[in-house]
């Protein structure tokens, strides 16, 4: 330990990645015990979804703040099974064997697995339990195929994979799963990603022609990992690959996990009534894909930080700022300060970054009825906004949104009903890359995906969501979309002609009018998504899954309808969702 100390005191580079490793070294020579964080799982997987709703009914007085995103293992509430109704206990006992080395819910079982080293718990295909140590690894499957009336070909998803989780003395914890994906998707959702040269949540990718088969589509790799540690009982810190989302909305305005992953270094502090999130971040304004250059590409940075406040078991609230900066390929020092408003370090820099406000809160009325909401600030005049002159600068959006747990005391009827507005220009950004001048330098995206709301700017929408467990086995989840968004006017191959505010990736420099702005001024668009999908758990983390959906995209200038209808196979794999 002498030896590492030693080694990161002496450390000193000028770039964004040995500042970052050296806190890393510093944090991992004064950490202590492990109290506050852990292991975590991304929102959309199922047993995250159960933890948050356990949490939430059954341990509402627990210092947890749902608003920053992924569910930590350490945060799920120990809870007697038994007091639960026959379904409830079935289907909670899920989380509770995901989570068996915390719980030891099957400790008393004795399993001799499968050739005596596999599936010695029904959670994990291996596991290594040793003095200090703690591994569990996974394999991580999804398949899916279907038909789809908006082409002749097959859409399929073909992912591979693992997972690996654990955590060294009870002091440091670490997850990281790989992933090899084939996939064609529905004809809307091709459509889209073509035209951006970017797969939502992807980065790099490639034509994909099967060998054996007619399968055609697109081919990536993708990987997920982090690092974490304690510097004190209250303060973490991580280090990874992955993304964040901050809010309590099947979106959000503030920051999404919708973008491809991104290298990151976060600080956690929780202490009384209070979580406070850093985020620091490397990203790319622009893919190889969109380029067509091999060689490294220019880099951008994200400073964010989130301070949440939970005075009651019924309130929580939350500030947000956001800066994301262009710098000739290494970070802004200034930035670093983890407690400094980000507008006053741009006024010394005297550097007009792009600087995004926001709030966030929620309301819980009898720990099963919570009322939600977003609003966030890119910029704004308030005399331009009581002028009513439509001043392209007046860039903000709005959330509300309800959900309810076990509606009208029916268990595991849950339901969600969200509104989304986003003004044109928001998120976008003046300065223009270099070489390529279709883009602006410090949008706020990563590989030209944007970072809050994946239709961009300019639209609004409206969400509800329903779920329904029938059996602690069976469950069926429904959705449906409806939005309108103006959109840039575009030439008959495509190429946008004028800017009015939907593109958040192009300079707004390029804009139309400085007034005159309205929402959803451009070519209208207008998108309705029904979908529902029907889950059964054929294992632990292995569920067979059948979903239909139906989705309209009109235009001006097209018209389009898809129908699917298909069946997957998930291990230990997410449910992705693709929604416009």
């Amino acid at each position: 330990m002498q030896i590492l100390k030693t080694f990161c005191l002496n450390s000193s580079h000028s770039t964004m990645r040995s500042i970052q490793l050296f806190m890393f070294c510093i944090a991992f020579a004064m950490s202590g015990s492990l109290i506050g964080q852990s292991v975590h799982y991304s929102r959309h997987d199922h047993i995250a979804q159960l933890s948050v709703k356990l949490s939430a009914l059954y341990d509402p007085d627990k210092n947890l703040h749902a608003a920053i995103g992924n569910v930590y293992r350490s945060d799920i509430p120990d809870l007697d099974l038994d007091t639960l109704s026959d379904k409830n206990q079935g289907i909670y006992h899920k989380v509770y064997r995901d989570n068996q080395d915390r719980f030891g819910l099957d400790q008393q079982v004795q399993r001799t697995g499968i050739w005596r080293h596999f599936y010695k718990d029904r959670a994990n295909l291996f596991s290594l339990e040793r003095d200090g140590i703690k591994v569990y690894l996974n394999p991580l499957i999804h398949v899916s195929g279907g038909n789809d009336t908006g082409r002749s070909d097959t859409a399929f998803r073909n992912t591979r994979g693992f997972v690996l989780r654990g955590n060294i003395d009870g002091k440091a914890y670490f997850y990281s799963d790989l992933r090899e994906t084939q996939a064609n998707y529905l004809q809307y959702q091709s459509d889209r990603f073509d035209a951006a040269n970017a797969i939502d949540g992807q980065g790099f990718f490639k034509p994909y022609v099967s060998q054996v088969s007619n399968l055609r589509g697109y081919d990536f790799l993708n990987a997920n990992a982090y690092f974490g540690l304690a510097v004190t009982e209250h303060i973490n810190l991580e280090l990874g690959h992955g993304n964040h989302f901050i809010g309590h909305g099947y979106h959000s305005l503030l920051l999404n996990d919708y973008s491809q992953n991104y290298f990151y270094v976060t600080l956690d502090t929780r202490v009384w009534k209070l979580h406070y999130k850093n985020i620091f971040a490397e990203l790319a304004s622009i893919t190889s894909n969109v380029s067509g250059v091999t060689r490294l590409l220019p880099k951008k940075y994200l400073a964010a930080h989130y301070l949440s406040y939970k005075p009651t078991r019924w309130l929580e609230v939350g500030i947000y700022e956001a800066v994301v900066f262009s710098r000739e390929n290494n970070f802004e020092f200034q930035y670093l300060n983890p407690i400094i408003f980000y507008r006053t370090v741009e006024q010394f820099l005297d550097s007009p970054d792009n600087v995004l406000l926001g709030a966030n809160a929620k309301v819980a009325i009898k720990t099963k009825y919570h009322l939600y909401g977003q609003f966030v600030i890119d910029e704004l005049k308030f005399r331009e906004v009581f002028d009513d002159a439509g001043w392209w600068g007046n860039k903000y959006g709005l959330q509300a949104g309800a959900y309810t747990y076990d509606f009208l005391g029916v268990d595991q009827l849950d339901l969600r009903l969200e509104g989304n507005l986003v003004r044109p220009f928001t998120y976008s950004h003046l300065w223009r890359l270099e070489e390529f001048p279709q883009v602006s330098t410090a949008n706020y995206s990563h590989f030209s995906q944007p970072l809050a709301h994946p239709l961009g700017s300019n639209f609004w929408e409206i969400v509800s969501t329903v779920g329904y467990a029938i059996t602690p086995r069976l469950r069926v989840n429904g959705k449906y979309l409806f939005a309108k968004q103006g959109q840039n006017p575009t030439t008959s191959d495509g190429e946008e002609i004028v800017n009015i505010g939907s593109d958040i990736l192009i300079p707004n420099g390029s804009r139309r009018d400085n007034f005159g702005n309205t929402l959803l001024q451009g070519d209208l668009r207008t998108i309705s998504h029904a979908s529902i999908d029907l889950n059964y758990d054929l294992y632990h983390n292995v569920t067979l899954q059948a979903v239909y959906t139906y989705h309209t995209d009109t235009s001006y200038k097209n018209n389009q309808i898809n129908q699917y209808l298909g069946l997957g196979l998930m291990v230990n794999s997410k449910n992705y969702q693709v929604d416009y």
